[in-house]
């Protein structure tokens, strides 16, 4: 299960979706459009937002054991990378925030790949 597919989910809590990616503007509305996201996908190649929140930018983190492994699940699930767009060394992220900024959830991947289970994000909106 993927975070686009619990956009109606998403909203009937009443709360909003968007993407952050380190790629130029371009290069995220053309992936917003290829990945028909049913959320914004916005570019920060400053990579502000990712300094913000503390998220790491890590040679290590790309090549963790955890990595291979994240790839070979999604590679089994049919997701193709097609080639990398932005800085291929910004590990992500998910942030909750609730009204007026308060932080509900936060998660820093440790490795490429590394992503927090839906059913927790959706525990925290």
């Amino acid at each position: 299960m993927q975070l686009r597919d619990q956009a109606q989910a998403i909203d009937q809590r009443g709360a909003d979706v968007a993407a952050i990616g380190t790629g130029s503007p371009e290069q995220a509305a053309r992936l917003a459009q290829q990945l028909e996201l049913p959320f914004p996908l916005l570019a920060d190649p400053e990579r502000r937002t990712y300094a913000a929140l503390g998220t790491r930018r890590s040679v290590i983190g790309i090549l963790h054991t955890g990595t291979l492994r994240s790839a070979v699940r999604a590679w089994r699930r049919g997701h193709r990378q097609e080639g990398v767009q932005g800085d291929a060394m910004q590990l992500g992220g998910v942030v909750v925030m609730r009204p007026g900024g308060a932080v509900a959830m936060i998660h820093r991947s440790v490795h490429a790949g590394d992503h927090p289970d839906i059913e927790a994000i959706l525990r925290a909106i």
